[in-house]
């Protein structure tokens, strides 16, 4: 009969057992969803700051592109005035008898180096 006197006392621990269990059994499930919203969080920031970084190189080629466009239309320009001239002046050289005198001298040495070098 003296085991009857504790089975509630028994029965009372059990309970309290499975609750502490359950609790700590939440309490470990909150930390992990908190860990996990945490982790989604950073993730997010991550992919928002690679965002922004992707957009500014986006940004940066299209700039880049517009300044090769402008340095080639700028040497386009630059080469077709050299056409124009060196026309001018062979229509010069046709149609002028001192600019054909002009012409047909001999440039100083130095001159004629310049002019001659490598690259022009």
């Amino acid at each position: 009969m003296t085991y009857l006197k504790i089975i509630p006392y028994l029965l009372l621990a059990i309970a309290i057992g499975a609750a502490l269990w359950f609790r700590g059994n939440a309490i470990d499930e909150k930390a992990r969803a908190d860990r996990a919203t945490a982790d989604a969080t950073t993730a997010v920031d991550a992919n928002k700051k690679q965002a922004s970084t992707i957009e500014e190189l986006h940004d940066l080629d299209a700039r880049k592109n517009a300044l090769f466009a402008e340095i080639t239309r700028q040497l386009a320009t630059i080469n077709q005035n050299v056409i124009d001239t060196n026309k001018a002046v062979s229509d010069l050289e046709v149609t002028d008898a001192d600019v054909r005198k002009y012409l047909e001298t001999i440039p100083p040495s130095e001159l004629l180096r310049l002019l001659n070098r490598k690259g022009n």
